[in-house]
């Protein structure tokens, strides 16, 4: 399902789900933002000789990273962004105006970057890559209702730590 007379890069990838929607900014995530709320699209995209690109093309040029991605067990591109697009743990400004969703996954954080694309009213995937470290601040993060421990990089984790300490008895030193 495309729009005629589009450019090939412009056009949609499809969802494992049959659809062309990959996730949402939430009105939530967009008022702690400051951004736009919508779907979140993957398009067909390009790669250019000097690394640069977005969208498909340019997140399977790199033979290195969909080996990462099968390591932890995506079986294309489109699982990958799936899997962090529709329920990410977290969310940071990156560079211009782009977002990057943040999801832990088997010691990895996973990074989708979006940016608006505002004649289209969506957000679509510039980038991603698996990391081992997740940024140590997001400035949204899903509030998490499984009492699960915070992840070691947030910043809840030190306040975490900080109250689990064993409590000395009073008048012994610590």
């Amino acid at each position: 399902m495309s729009i005629p007379g589009l450019p090939v890069e412009q056009r949609s990838i499809t969802a494992p789900d049959g659809t062309l929607v990959f996730g949402h900014i939430t009105l939530e995530v967009a008022s702690a933002m400051g951004c736009n709320q919508g779907e979140i699209r993957l398009l067909r995209g390009f790669q250019a000789r000097d690394g640069k690109g977005f969208g498909y093309a340019h997140l399977s040029a790199k033979p290195a990273r969909q080996r990462t991605l099968d390591g932890i067990g995506f079986r294309n591109i489109e699982a990958f962004v799936w899997h962090v697009a529709r329920d990410y743990d977290a969310v940071t400004h990156s560079e211009g105006d782009r977002l990057t969703l943040l999801r832990d996954c088997r010691g990895y954080s996973l990074h989708v970057v979006i940016e608006w694309r505002c004649e289209r009213e969506f957000w679509s995937v510039v980038t991603g890559l698996p990391k081992r470290a997740m940024p140590s601040t997001p400035e949204w993060q899903k509030v998490r209702t499984d009492r699960s421990e915070p992840r070691s990089n947030s910043a809840e984790s030190l306040r975490f730590a900080t109250l689990s300490l064993p409590k000395s008895p009073a008048g012994k030193g610590s």
